[in-house]
């Protein structure tokens, strides 16, 4: 499931928002994925094409119905003000522990806090 749900997050957020990596020898080792404010929550079109996306995953997954259920939950509480919202992040296992992650962060939170824009994650 996740190769489907990475790849329709990681897309949406290309198209919506900005995706900031960290590459090492030509390889990225860390990303993290940002919608926009204004783009976040998605209308039912955009949400509809990231959830068909995501579903192909969820369809044979043991448990497709909780997680079906769970992110239906996230996507009620989702605050409807303006912000940055964190769809993904992740850091490769081989550069895990480096601050990587941290640095991804740190950048796009220092536009937030110059800005006055608040962010948002799930977790």
């Amino acid at each position: 499931m996740l190769p489907n749900y990475v790849t329709a997050v990681m897309g949406d957020a290309l198209r919506h928002g900005h995706v900031d990596a960290i590459i090492r020898n030509g390889r990225v080792v860390a990303t993290a994925s940002w919608l926009a404010p204004g783009n976040a929550p998605r209308p039912w079109q955009q949400e509809l094409r990231v959830s068909i996306g995501s579903a192909r995953g969820l369809i044979k997954g043991r448990n497709r119905i909780k997680g079906i259920k769970l992110l239906d939950a996230m996507a009620k509480k989702h605050p409807e003000d303006p912000h940055w919202y964190l769809g993904l992040l992740g850091v490769d296992p081989a550069f895990q522990g480096k601050g990587l992650g941290g640095t991804l962060l740190t950048h796009r939170l220092e536009e937030c806090d110059a800005s006055h824009m608040p962010a948002y994650l799930e977790t």
